[in-house]
């Protein structure tokens, strides 16, 4: 009984590291959050982190910050429309050409 117990156990365990690690899923996610990195964003949360606002009333500042977190957002929502892309083209076609070279380039 305690062989079949842990050859069970182990089955498991090894499903489980499988499934977290290597599976065309798990593939994609970590290509995605490996792509959403790249661009400044963050896989979970929609947004990024934020500069601190501008000290004092120094409007050259304040336009300067306005500016640096409008580049921000805009290189975050381009970044994660085409990670979220090259997501849906892994999940539609994984041995397609533009999911294997996202899976190359993010690895």
């Amino acid at each position: 009984m305690k062989p079949v117990l842990i050859v069970l156990i182990v089955a498991v365990v090894g499903w489980l590291v499988w499934e977290r690690h290597f599976s065309r899923d798990a593939r994609i996610e970590s290509a995605h959050r490996a792509c959403m990195s790249a661009f400044g964003g963050n896989a979970d949360a929609g947004d990024g982190a934020k500069a601190p606002p501008a000290k004092g009333n120094d409007a050259a500042a304040a336009i300067a910050q306005g500016v640096a977190d409008a580049l921000t957002s805009m290189r975050q929502g381009v970044g994660g429309a085409m990670c979220g892309a090259v997501r849906d083209a892994c999940t539609r076609d994984f041995d397609g050409s533009i999911c294997q070279a996202a899976l190359a380039r993010y690895r």
